[in-house]
C-alpha cells in the first residue's frame, strides 16, 4: 500500500510541506523567488513562489510534480484528454488497490462535461470539491486542452491546459474550423449551453441532488467559485518502456490583501473595463484595459516558453530579463477572466462570427469571484499535483520493471572492470568474519542461534572482541528460490521500485540515496534512515559496496562505513545529500561492516549468507540492539519470502544438481569404517542370503564377527542375537505397495532398554541415482514440510563434510509421556561393487548437539541405516530400507511401532514423490491388449492343452447357459450395470447354505481386448488400490503367475468376508480363448490345487467359478466408438455352512459390492460424454438448419396445450415455493381450480446455446439422461424431424424381493409397482425466437412398452407389470438477453433461460409422499442439465453463479455409488467424501486442482466443518503445501464460530490467511463458492449456532424470566408492591414493543404467521428464535420488513431500553429499600434481586458490546469507511478479550450509574 500523501485534501491539512517552505511561503514582502522541494521516495514535487515586482500584478504559484509511470505515453495520453477531470480530482484510479492515496472528495458525475474541439483541442467543465481552512469548497474550472505531439521519436509529448472563460467563446467562436467547417464553432456554442445547463441543474434547479453535488447556495460554503489555471503535462519516455510524467500547474495570488468591496462594485465587476481575477479572488482595478484584449492564441504564444520544464531553472535565474514574458503572460491570462464575458460582447462575438448560438439559460446560482488566500491556492494545487502519484500507482508493475532492470544488469557484469586497490582491500578485510568465507581468519568467539530464527533461517550471533557497546557479530544462512545473479541483482538494486516500495510501507517516505561511482561497475554508495521507537534518535547508515564474482560461480558484496572508502565524488555526494536532510542530519551515525554471499546450489536455487558487523553508535538497552540485530538478519528470510517457489519444484531442480556419488573405494577412511558398519546390518542380521551379498561385504560382514575393530560394538554385537531369534512383524503400512516390518528384541525387565530392527521395500518410478539423490538430501523442501507436520521440534545439517558425507541432526516429538528423542549422526552415499546406490548413515553418541535457539530437554537415541536402491531401468529402481535404532530410555514394546515406524514410511514418501501409477498401467495396459488382439487372427488355431480345454468346457457348461430370467434383479448403484443374484437350494433335511451365483451385465466404449487386458491386470496398481479399498483383501498376500499366453494363476487371500467366519483363500487358473470368429472372448476362473502359494492353515480354501464373456457390438455414433457386451457370472461355494437368513444378507450385499467391478470397468473404458456430445452436436446442427415444416394440427396443438401450462404460474391462488439443492434454481408447485394434482416447475439459466440445451432435451434416451431410477429410456417412434414418441419406465421401490427361499427383512420394506409413461414429444421454434418442447400421452393401443412387444434387451430382467401413468411436459429455452445473471466483464459467456413445467399423475394408488417424491424426482431434472452444462464449462468462463452452485454440490451427500466405491471407510455418508468426486468431474474445477494440488484437502476441511485450533498460513498462494491448504481449510470453521454471520466470518477467515485474498482476487467466484459452503457449515454443524447469538439469547431470556421472578416476590413482599407493579408495567411495555416490532415485520404476511411470530414473544422464546434465523443464515422474504439481524438487533434494543436499564435501576432502588428494613429484608428476594440485578447487567453489556462489534467487524461498513470502522483485530484471541472487555465495561457502567441514581433518590426520599 501507498502511504498516505502528505498533499492529499480530502481531508483537513495544514503542513504539508517541509518547515523551511512554510517559512518562506509567509514571507508575503520578499521580492525573491522562493523554491522548496518535497522529495517522496516515488515522486518528487517543487513549490516555486515568484512574487510580483509590481504590486499592480499578481504573484506567481507554481506546482511541479515528476514521477515515473509504468506504462507508454500512447497510453497515458487519452487518459489524461479524455478522463482530465477525474484525473485532477483523484477518482479516476478508485478501485486500483491504493485506497491509502486517496482522500479527496468524490466528483459529482452530473457536474462534469466534456467537448471535443479536434483531435488535438478539447473542452472540459467540472466542479471540484476541495477542503481549504474556510470548509469545503466547490471550484468551477473550465479547461481547454491542447495535445503537441512528439517531433521526434523519443522526444517528450506535452499536453497544454488553460482556463477559458464566455471571451473565449467569442473568440473561439471567430475561428474558422480546422477541419473547413461550422463544427469548431458549434461545439464550442455546445459546450457553454451544456455548461450553463449544468450550473443551473447543480445550483438552482429543482430536482434532487446528488449525494456528491453541492448543497444548493445559501451558505459561504456553498458559494460557487471559478478558478484559473494554466500548466502542461511532460510525457517523456524512458527506459524498459516507462514515462516520466511531470506536471506544472501555475495560479495566481495577490500580493497584497484586497481592499473591501462594496456589493455594487462586485455587481458591477463583469461589464466594466477592468479585469476580474479568478483564483485571485478580487475585483481588481490594477489591471489595464488594453491587456483585456489579448486572445487566447496569444495569451498560449506568450505562454508557450514557460511549459518546457528544462527552461525553468534559466527563467527564474534572470529577474530582469524575464520580467516582461512573465508580465505578458499574466495579464495575457488576466484577460482571460475580464468583463468581455458580459452579455453584449457574446452578442458582438455571434455577430461577427455570422452563426446563431443556441438560447442559452440564464444560471439561477452565478459564480462568485472570492479571494482565496495563498495558503487556500496552495491546497488547490497540492489537490491537483496529487494526480502524478495516481498515475504512478495505476500503471506500478514494479516487478516487471525491476526483473528488466536487473537482467540488464547482469548482462553487464561480464564486461566489469577488476577490483581496484582499495576495492580489494576491502573485500579481505571484511572476508575474516567468519571462518566460512575463503581468505579468512577464524574470528575468535563462537557462533549462538539467535531464538527464534530456527525455522525461518539459521540466524546466528556472536560477541565482539572489543566488548564495545552496541556491537557485535551476525550472521544468517538461508536457501533462496533463485539464481545467484538474480538475487545479487536484486540486492544490488538499492533503489529498485519494488524495494522503494516496500521501505515506505515499512519505514515510512524517509531518506534513502543510492549514488554509483563514477567510471566503476563495483562500486556505489548507499545511504538510509532506519527509524527507532520513541525516545530514542533514528540512525543513518552511509555504506559503501563492492561486489566480485568467484570462481565457483558465487557472488559476493561487501560493505562497510562511507568513511573508508576513497575519496571521490560519489561519497562527497552521499555526505552532502545527508547533511541537506533535515532528518539524516539529526540521526546517529551507526556502523556496519560485512558482506553478502550467494552461492548456487542449483541453476535456480542459492544458498544466501550474511555476515556483518554492527555497531549502532550511542547508548542504546541491550533488547533494542538485539531487536534490530535479528531483525538486520532476517533480510535473508525476506529473501526467502520474496523469491520463494513451489517446493516440488525446488527438489526437482536440486536434485538434478547433486553431483554424482563416488564409488565405494573411492571415499575416505573415515567414510569407509562408518560404511562397514552399516553394511553389517544386511550380511550380520542375515537381511540378504550369502549368494546375493558380495564378496567384499561378505568379508566386512567376516571382519567384524571375529572382533574386528568396531566403535560402538555394544550397541550392536551385544543385541544381535536377540534380534535374530524373533520374528518379522508386520506393521501398518501407509501404502499396499511398500511392505514394512519389523524386529523387536524382548525386554528381559521392566525399564530394559528397547532395540528395534526394521525393514522397508518397495518399487519407486525414478532411477536409482535420481533416488538416492532424494534421500540424501536431507533438508529438502519437501522433508521439511513434512517433518513440520509431524510436529518435529528441528531437522538441519549442522556440517557438509564432503560433497558426499554431511552430517545432520533433528529432534522428534515423541507422544505424551515420552519426552523427544534427539539424533545427531552422520549420512553419506555411495556407489558399490554392483552398480547399487547405497545410502548409509549412522548416529554419533560422541558428537555435540547443535545449537537449535530453543532449550528443551530430550534423550539421545542410537541408530544405524541402509538404504539400497538397486535400479531396474532408467525409470525405475527397487528401494530397501534396513533400519536398527535404540530411541533410549524405557519405552513399551507395544509403543515401539507407532513411535518408529515414521521412520520406515521415508520409503513410502520415495515411492508418492516419484509415482507415476496411471502411466505404468497404461504401458502395461497396452502391451497386453496388444498381445490378446494378435490372437484374434489365429482363430480355432490357438493352442490349448487338454488341462485347458477342460477348464473352459467345464465352466463354460456350468455358468455360460444361465439364463436372466432365473436370477433375481439386484439394486444397481451404476444405471447402466444390470445385477442379479440367485439362492442355490440348500441340501435336504438342513437349512445351512454356502453357495450362491452372482450375474451382472453392462456395455463397455472399448474392443473386447483392452475390456479383457483390463480385467485381467490383476496385479495393475489401479485393481490394487482399489481392492486394498476393500476391507476384506489382504494386501500382502496377492500374486499372479503367468503360465503361458492365455493362461495364468491368480492368488488372493480375502481375510473379513463375513463377521464370524475363517479368511478364505483363492487359487483361480484363468483361461481365455477367442470365439465364434474372432468376434466373442471367453475368460474362465477355476478353483485349483497348487503347492507354490503359501496356504496357512487357519484358512478355508472355498469353489469360485468365474466366467467372462465379451462380446462386441456395432460402432457407436459418428466417431465409430467400439462397443463390447461385457457379461460377468460368478458362482462361490464358501465351503462351510451358514445360517440361512445370514447368506441371503450376505449374498445380497456382495451382489452389489462384487458386481460394483464392472462399473469400474465402465467408467475406466467410459466414453459417455464423447458419445453424447457427437449425438448432440448432430442434433444442434439440425434445430440450427431446421427449415419451417408444416406442423399438423395435433402437433400444433401439443405444443399449444403445453404452453397454457406455464400461464397456470401467473393466474393460481395455489402456488408455493419448493426448495431446491442449488441456489440457482428456483421451482414452484401450482395448483389449477378442481385439480388435486399440481404441476411442478423448475427454473434456472444454463450456461449454452439454446440449441445445445434443447438437444440435450430431445435427445431422449442419451446417457447423460439415464438416472438410478430407470429401468428404460428409448424412443418407439420418430415419426418426423420434430415429432417423436418417447418411452420411460422408472421404479419407485427400493428392492423388488427374493425368490426362492423368501425375503429378507430390507427387500420387504416397501413394495411399489413400477410406472411407465409413453408420450409424444413435438418441439417447435416460437416467433419471440424459444425453442418449446411439449409432450402429450399417447394412445396405449397403438404404442405398447418393450415388454410387451417382447424387447428384452430394452426392458431388462424385472418381473412386475408397471402401471401406467400419466403426465405433461412444457421445456422452454429462450436466449438470455438480459446480462444480470451472467457477469457483464465475462464477454465470452453465453447462456439461456430454461423453464421446465411437469406435470405426473402416477396412477394407481400411491402414498402422498410418493406423489410429492415424484414430483421432486421430475423437477431434478432441470438440476441435473444445469450440472451436466456446468461440468463442460472451463476455469475460465466460471462465473459467480457457478461459483454459489458448486458450493452447493460439494455440500451435498456422496450417492451411493460413492458409498460402494469407498466401502473401506465405516462412515462414507458424509458430505466431505463426496468433494474429490465432484473435483474430479467438474472440468473448472479439475483445471483448479491441477493448478493448485492443494484445493482437494483444503475443500474436505472446508467441508468438514470440524473445530480446530486457528493457526493462521502467511504463505503465498503459489507456494502452499497440501499441509497448508489443510490447515487453512480446518481455520474456516473456527473464524465461522466466532462470527456470528457468513459474511462476517469469510472476511475474518480470508484476512488470517493472505493466500485466500490472492485466490478470491484471482478467482472471485471461488468466494462466492465458499460463502455457500461457510452458510451451510454454520447452518448444519453442531457449533454452528454462534454461541455469542445463543448466550445473548439465553440472557435474554433469563432477564426476563427473573424479573417476572422478582415481581412476584415484590408483589408478595410487604411495602414493596409498587416496585413490583413499576416492573410489572416495564415487562409488559417490553413485551408490548417487541410484538409492535415484529406487527411490522410480518403485517404483509398471512394472519397465522403473525400469530405464531405474536407466540414467540408472548413466551419469551423470541431471542432464541431469532438466534437461530441469524446463525442459520435465513434469507431475506420478499414480504419481510427487516432482515434477520436487523430484527435481531431491534428486538435486543427493545429489552435494554425498555426493561433492562429501568429494570435494573429500578431493582437497585429496591434492594436498598430492602436492606433499609429491620432484619435486612428477606434473604431470598435479596438474592433473587441481586441475580436479577446481575443479569440485566450482563444483558446490557452483552447487547451494547455485541452492537458495537458486529457493526465495526462487518465486512460492508468496513469496505465502506475504512478509517472510521477497524478497531477490533483480525486475530480471534484479540478480539475474544476485546468483546468480553466491552460487555464487562458497559455492565459495570450501568451498575455503578444504577447504584448512583439509586442512592441519589435514597438521599432525597430522606
Amino acid at each position: 500500500m501507498p502511504p498516505t500523501f502528505p498533499f492529499s485534501t480530502g481531508a483537513r491539512v495544514t503542513d504539508a510541506a517541509p518547515a523551511a517552505a512554510q517559512e518562506k511561503h509567509h514571507q508575503r514582502e520578499s521580492h525573491e523567488a522562493t523554491t522548496s522541494t518535497l522529495d517522496h521516495l516515488l515522486y518528487r514535487t517543487t513549490v516555486t513562489y515568484t512574487p510580483s515586482n509590481d504590486l499592480s500584478h499578481p504573484s506567481w504559484l507554481t506546482y511541479t510534480c515528476t514521477s515515473s509511470t509504468h506504462t507508454s505515453p500512447e497510453t497515458i495520453v487519452p487518459l489524461i484528454t479524455n478522463s482530465l477531470p477525474s484525473l485532477l480530482s483523484g477518482s479516476l484510479t478508485k478501485g486500483h488497490g491504493h485506497t491509502k492515496a486517496s482522500h479527496h472528495h468524490p466528483l459529482d458525475p452530473n457536474s462534469t462535461f466534456t467537448c471535443t474541439l479536434s483531435p488535438t483541442e478539447g473542452l472540459t467543465y467540472f466542479v471540484l470539491p476541495v477542503y481549504v481552512n474556510s470548509g469545503l469548497r466547490h471550484l468551477e474550472i473550465q479547461l481547454k486542452t491542447t495535445h503537441e505531439l512528439a517531433s521526434a521519436p523519443g522526444a517528450p509529448t506535452r499536453i497544454l491546459f488553460q482556463s477559458v472563460t464566455s471571451t473565449d467563446a467569442a473568440a473561439e467562436a471567430r475561428l474558422p474550423s480546422r477541419s473547413g467547417g461550422g463544427g469548431r464553432r458549434e461545439s464550442f456554442g455546445d459546450f457553454q449551453f451544456a455548461v450553463d445547463c449544468k450550473r443551473k441543474s447543480l445550483y438552482g434547479g429543482k430536482g434532487k441532488a446528488s449525494p456528491n453535488s453541492p448543497p444548493p447556495p445559501g451558505t459561504p460554503d456553498s458559494q460557487i467559485q471559478q478558478v484559473s489555471l494554466s500548466g502542461s503535462f511532460v510525457l517523456t519516455p524512458a527506459a524498459h518502456g516507462t514515462t516520466d510524467v511531470t506536471i506544472e500547474v501555475t495560479t495566481f495570488v495577490p500580493p497584497t490583501p484586497p481592499p473591501k468591496e462594496d456589493a455594487d462594485s462586485s455587481e458591477t465587476a463583469t461589464s466594466d473595463s477592468r479585469g476580474s481575477m479568478t483564483l485571485a479572488g478580487r475585483a481588481t482595478s490594477h489591471f489595464d484595459s488594453a491587456r483585456s484584449t489579448f486572445s487566447a492564441k496569444d495569451s498560449r504564444a506568450s505562454r508557450g516558453s514557460s511549459y518546457n520544464p528544462s527552461t525553468r531553472a534559466s527563467r527564474y535565474s534572470s529577474k530582469n530579463g524575464t520580467a516582461g514574458a512573465r508580465r505578458g503572460t499574466i495579464t495575457a491570462l488576466a484577460g482571460l477572466a475580464t468583463a468581455a464575458a458580459s452579455a453584449a460582447i457574446a452578442a458582438a462575438a455571434e455577430s461577427a462570427a455570422g452563426v446563431q448560438l443556441k438560447a442559452r439559460p440564464t444560471p439561477s446560482a452565478k459564480p462568485v469571484h472570492q479571494y482565496l488566500r495563498r495558503p487556500d491556492a496552495e491546497r488547490v494545487l497540492r489537490h491537483i499535483v496529487t494526480c502524478i502519484p495516481f498515475l504512478h500507482y495505476k500503471f506500478a508493475r514494479y516487478d516487471e520493471v525491476d526483473t528488466l532492470e536487473a537482467e540488464r544488469l547482469i548482462a553487464s557484469l561480464g564486461s566489469a572492470p577488476p577490483c581496484t586497490l582499495h576495492e580489494r582491500q576491502m573485500l579481505d578485510d571484511v572476508y575474516q568474519y567468519d571462518e566460512s568465507s575463503h581468505q579468512a581468519t577464524a574470528a575468535t568467539g563462537a557462533w549462538k542461534r539467535i531464538p527464534g530464527t530456527f525455522q525461518k533461517l539459521g540466524a546466528l550471533t556472536k560477541s565482539d572482541d572489543g566488548q564495545m557497546m552496541g556491537s557485535a557479530y551476525g550472521k544468517a544462512v538461508a536457501e533462496v528460490d533463485a539464481s545467484a545473479g538474480r538475487i545479487f541483482a536484486w540486492l544490488w538494486l538499492f533503489n529498485s521500485w519494488e524495494r522503494v516500495d516496500d521501505y515506505i510501507e515499512n519505514v515510512g517516505s524517509f531518506f534513502r540515496k543510492a549514488n554509483k561511482v563514477h567510471n566503476s561497475m563495483r562500486s556505489q554508495f548507499g545511504a538510509f534512515i532506519a527509524p527507532f521507537p520513541s525516545g530514542f534518535d533514528d540512525r543513518a547508515y552511509a555504506l559503501w559496496c563492492v561486489w566480485e564474482k568467484l570462481e565457483d560461480g558465487s557472488f559476493v558484496s561487501a560493505f562497510c562505513p562511507h568513511e573508508e572508502a576513497p575519496n571521490g565524488s560519489a561519497k562527497e555526494l552521499t555526505t552532502r545529500q545527508m547533511a541537506e536532510d533535515k532528518r539524516a542530519r539529526v540521526c546517529v551515525k551507526a556502523l556496519v561492516k560485512g558482506f553478502w554471499k550467494f552461492t548456487p546450489i542449483a541453476p535456480n536455487v542459492t544458498r544466501v549468507t550474511l555476515v556483518q558487523r554492527g555497531q549502532m553508535g550511542g547508548k542504546v538497552p541491550e533488547w533494542i540492539f538485539k531487536k534490530y540485530l535479528k531483525q538486520s538478519l532476517c533480510m535473508s528470510y525476506d529473501l526467502q519470502l520474496r523469491f520463494e517457489r513451489r517446493g516440488a519444484d525446488v527438489d526437482r531442480e536440486v536434485r538434478k544438481a547433486y553431483p554424482p556419488p563416488p564409488s565405494m573405494f573411492s571415499i575416505g577412511e573415515e567414510s569407509k569404517e562408518l560404511v562397514k558398519r552399516c553394511l553389517r546390518l544386511e550380511t550380520g542380521a542375515l537381511l540378504l542370503p550369502d549368494n546375493q551379498a558380495s564378496e567384499h561385504d561378505l568379508d566386512v560382514a567376516q571382519h567384524l564377527h571375529r572382533g574386528g575393530t568396531d566403535p560402538d560394538g555394544s550397541f550392536l554385537v551385544r543385541n544381535v542375537r536377540e534380534l535374530r531369534a524373533t520374528k518379522w512383524v508386520e506393521i501398518p503400512s501407509p501404502s499396499p505397495f511398500v511392505d514394512t516390518s519389523m524386529r523387536f528384541k524382548k525386554q528381559r525387565y521392566r525399564g530394559d532398554r528397547a532395540m528395534v530392527l526394521g525393514r522397508a521395500t518397495c518399487i519407486a518410478d525414478a532411477g536409482a541415482r535420481v533416488a538416492g539423490a532424494w534421500i540424501f538430501n536431507y533438508c529438502s523442501r519437501e522433508r521439511l514440510a513434512k517433518a513440520k507436520e509431524n510436529r518435529d521440534l528441528a531437522r538441519l545439517v549442522v556440517r557438509e563434510v564432503t560433497k558426499h558425507h554431511i552430517q545432520v541432526a533433528s529432534v522428534k516429538r515423541y507422544p505424551f509421556p515420552f519426552v523427544p528423542r534427539e539424533f545427531v549422526g552422520d549420512l553419506l552415499w555411495f556407489i558399490d561393487s554392483r552398480g547399487h546406490y547405497v545410502v548409509c548413515g549412522e548416529t554419533n553418541k560422541a558428537a555435540k548437539a547443535p545449537d537449535y535457539g530453543f532449550t528443551t530437554r530430550t534423550v539421545r537415541g542410537l541408530g544405524r541405516l541402509v538404504m539400497r536402491l538397486v535400479p531396474l531401468s532408467d525409470n525405475q529402481c527397487r528401494v530397501s530400507l534396513i533400519q536398527m535404532a535404540d530411541p533410549a530410555g524405557w519405552i513399551p514394546t507395544r509403543a515401539l511401532p507407532k513411535l518408529l515406524a515414521p521412520s520406515l514410511i521415508i520409503v513410502s514418501d520415495i515411492r508418492k514423490t516419484f509415482q507415476r501409477d496411471d502411466e505404468v498401467d497404461r504401458e502395461m495396459l497396452a502391451e497386453d491388449g496388444a498381445a490378446i488382439e494378435a490372437a484374434r487372427g489365429q482363430g480355432r488355431e490357438q493352442t490349448y492343452s487338454s488341462e485347458e480345454a477342460a477348464v473352459l468346457e467345464e465352466v463354460e457348461a456350468e455358468l455360460g447357459g444361465i439364463r436372466d430370467e432365473s436370477l433375481t434383479t439386484a439394486e444397481s448403484p451404476d444405471h447402466l450395470v444390470q445385477m442379479n443374484y440367485l439362492f442355490e437350494v440348500p441340501k435336504e433335511g438342513t437349512s445351512m447354505r454356502s453357495a450362491g451365483i452372482l450375474k451382472g451385465v453392462t456395455t463397455v466404449d472399448c474392443s473386447a481386448s483392452e475390456a479383457a487386458a483390463w480385467e485381467m491386470a490383476k496385479m495393475s496398481r489401479y485393481q490394487v488400490l482399489q481392492q486394498e479399498d476393500r476391507a476384506d483383501l489382504n494386501k500382502n498376500e496377492r500374486q499372479l503367475v503367468k503360465v503361458n499366453d492365455h493362461q495364468f494363476l491368480f492368488f488372493v487371500v480375502a481375510g473379513k468376508i463375513f463377521p464370524g467366519l475363517s479368511p478364505r483363500h483363492f487359487l483361480l487358473r484363468c483361461v481365455w480363448r477367442w470365439e465364434e470368429g474372432g468376434k466373442v472372448l471367453v475368460a474362465v476362473y477355476r478353483s485349483c490345487k497348487s503347492t507354490e502359494f503359501p496356504v496357512h492353515q487357519d484358512h478355508v480354501e472355498p469353489d469360485a467359478s468365474i466366467h467372462w464373456r465379451y462380446e462386441e457390438l456395432e460402432p457407436l455414433g459418428p466417431g465409430r466408438i467400439p462397443q463390447t457386451k461385457v457379461s460377468y457370472t460368478l458362482r462361490m461355494d464358501l465351503k462351510g455352512s451358514l445360517p440361512k437368513s445370514a447368506f441371503n444378507q450376505f449374498i445380497e450385499t456382495r451382489a452389489t459390492t462384487q458386481l460394483m467391478f464392472l462399473s469400474r470397468m465402465r467408467e475406466a473404458k467410459d466414453k459417455s460424454f464423447a458419445v453424447d456430445l457427437a449425438a448432440r452436436e448432430i442434433t444442434a446442427e439440425m434445430f440450427r438448419n431446421h427449415e419451417r415444416e408444416e406442423y399438423s394440427d395435433f402437433e400444433n396443438n401439443v405444443v399449444a396445450d403445453s404452453l397454457k401450462a406455464l400461464s397456470i404460474f401467473d393466474s393460481s391462488r395455489k402456488k408455493k415455493q419448493i426448495k431446491s439443492r442449488s441456489p440457482n434454481i428456483r421451482n414452484e408447485i401450482a395448483f389449477s381450480d378442481g385439480d388435486k394434482i399440481g404441476w411442478g416447475k423448475s427454473e434456472t439459466i444454463i450456461r449454452a446455446t439454446p440449441e445445445q440445451v434443447a438437444s440435450y432435451f430431445w435427445n431422449w434416451n442419451a446417457r447423460c439422461r439415464w438416472t438410478k431410477n430407470d429401468v428404460d429410456r428409448s424412443v418407439l417412434k420418430d415419426e418426423n424431424g420434430h415429432h417423436k414418441v418417447s418411452y420411460l419406465r422408472k421404479r419407485f421401490t427400493k428392492r423388488v424381493g427374493a425368490r426362492g427361499g423368501g425375503r429378507s427383512s430390507k427387500s420387504s420394506a416397501l413394495l411399489l409397482r413400477s410406472r411407465e409413461f409413453t408420450a409424444h414429444i413435438v418441439w417447435k421454434l416460437h416467433d419471440d425466437g424459444s425453442f418449446v418442447i411439449g409432450s402429450q400421452d399417447a394412445d396405449e393401443n397403438k404404442y405398447s412398452s418393450p415388454a410387451e412387444s417382447g424387447d428384452k434387451d430394452r426392458v431388462g430382467t424385472i418381473r412386475h407389470n408397471a402401471i401406467r401413468g400419466r403426465g405433461g411436459l412444457c421445456i422452454k429455452i429462450s436466449e438470455l438477453r438480459s446480462r444480470t445473471k451472467i457477469d457483464a466483464a465475462n464477454t465470452s459467456s453465453i447462456g439461456c433461460k430454461l423453464v421446465y413445467v411437469a406435470r405426473v399423475n402416477m396412477g394407481g394408488k400411491m402414498p402422498a409422499f410418493a406423489m410429492n417424491l415424484a414430483m421432486r424426482m421430475t423437477l431434478s431434472t432441470t438440476e441435473r442439465a444445469l450440472h451436466y452444462f456446468q461440468d463442460m464449462r472451463e476455469l475460465h468462463e466460471y462465473d459467480l453463479d457457478d461459483g454459489r452452485d458448486l458450493g452447493m454440490r460439494l455440500m451435498m451427500k456422496p450417492s451411493k455409488r460413492e458409498k460402494l466405491r469407498n466401502s473401506k471407510k465405516k462412515k462414507v455418508t458424509h458430505r466431505w467424501h463426496n468433494v474429490e468426486s465432484v473435483v474430479k468431474t467438474t472440468k473448472g474445477l479439475n483445471q483448479l486442482a491441477e493448478e493448485y494440488p492443494w484445493l482437494v484437502v483444503f475443500l474436505k476441511e472446508a467441508v468438514r466443518g470440524r473445530l480446530h485450533m486457528n493457526s493462521p498460513v502467511d504463505t503465498h498462494l503459489d507456494v502452499l503445501t497440501e499441509m497448508d491448504g489443510k490447515r487453512i481449510g480446518m481455520n474456516l470453521s473456527q473464524a465461522l464460530r466466532q462470527r456470528k454471520t457468513p459474511e462476517a466470518g469469510m472476511y475474518q477467515w480470508k484476512n488470517q490467511n493472505p493466500s485466500m485474498v490472492e485466490l478470491f482476487e484471482e478467482y472471485p467466484w471461488v468466494e462466492e463458492m465458499m460463502l455457500v459452503i461457510s452458510q451451510v457449515v454454520l447452518r448444519t454443524a453442531p457449533w454452528g449456532v454462534v454461541w455469542r447469538v445463543f448466550v445473548g439469547a439465553l440472557l435474554s431470556i433469563l432477564d426476563m424470566a427473573s424479573d417476572v421472578n422478582v415481581v412476584v416476590l415484590y408483589l408478595r413482599t410487604e411495602g414493596q408492591t409498587g416496585y413490583g407493579l413499576v416492573l410489572l408495567v416495564m415487562c409488559v411495555t417490553s413485551v408490548m414493543l417487541q410484538m409492535l416490532v415484529v406487527g411490522m415485520q410480518n403485517f404483509r404476511k398471512p394472519a397465522a404467521v403473525l400469530l405464531k411470530e405474536f407466540f414467540y414473544v408472548v413466551t419469551l422464546l423470541k431471542p432464541a428464535v431469532d438466534a437461530y434465523r441469524v446463525a442459520s443464515s435465513k434469507e431475506t422474504d420478499e414480504h419481510d420488513f427487516l432482515d434477520a439481524k436487523t430484527e435481531l438487533v431491534a428486538i435486543k434494543i427493545v429489552e435494554v431500553f425498555a426493561e433492562s436499564i429501568p429494570g435494573c435501576i429500578l431493582q437497585m432502588i429496591a434492594y436498598m429499600e430492602l436492606l433499609k428494613t429491620e432484619g435486612g429484608g428477606d434473604q431470598t428476594t435479596l438474592s433473587y434481586a441481586k441475580l436479577s440485578i446481575l443479569v440485566s447487567a450482563l444483558l446490557t453489556g452483552f447487547t451494547s458490546a455485541q452492537i458495537s462489534y458486529d457493526f465495526d467487524t462487518d465486512p460492508s461498513k468496513r469496505r465502506r469507511s475504512p478509517r472510521f470502522y477497524g478497531y477490533v483485530a483480525d486475530e480471534p484471541f484479540t478480539r475474544l478479550v476485546l468483546f468480553l472487555l466491552l460487555m464487562i465495561n458497559s455492565a459495570l457502567l450501568l451498575l455503578i450509574r444504577s447504584a448512583g441514581v439509586a442512592l441519589l433518590t435514597f438521599v432525597n426520599f430522606r
